[in-house]
């Protein structure tokens, strides 16, 4: 629901992509706690895995660009677990930039491409 400028009133629209004010503060109210319990949960796992990489950096005299994080619920090869970050042997770290690089260079044709589309359709 949505507060009307124009009459003051909630106007229930459920086509919107947001969570609708119901209008009930009791309601309303429970349902905004859940979120920011969510949300803080989600932060101190951020903050966690933050604080883990820079010890790794400062162990190992490393930038984040030689860090790896085995995917949720995977190992790597080394046995490292999902929440483990490890320092990239110097081949994997090769592989790893080789393949960052060819995805920018997609993206970038991919971008261009499309410009290229939305041009000729305008130019029609």
């Amino acid at each position: 629901m949505r507060l009307s400028a124009s009459s003051g009133v909630f106007v229930h629209r459920p086509e919107a992509p947001v969570p609708q004010n119901t209008g009930v503060s009791a309601i309303d109210h429970d349902v905004d706690l859940v979120v920011a319990r969510s949300a803080e949960a989600n932060l101190r796992e951020m903050v966690a895995r933050q604080e883990a990489k820079k010890r790794l950096m400062e162990r190992h005299q490393t930038s984040g660009f030689h860090l790896a994080r085995a995917p949720t619920g995977e190992t790597n090869s080394q046995g490292h677990s999902i929440d483990d970050y490890w320092v990239m042997p110097e081949a994997e770290k090769r592989a790893t930039d080789a393949a960052r690089r060819m995805g920018q260079e997609a993206a970038r044709q991919i971008h261009h491409d499309a410009q290229r589309l939305r041009e000729a359709a305008q130019s029609r």
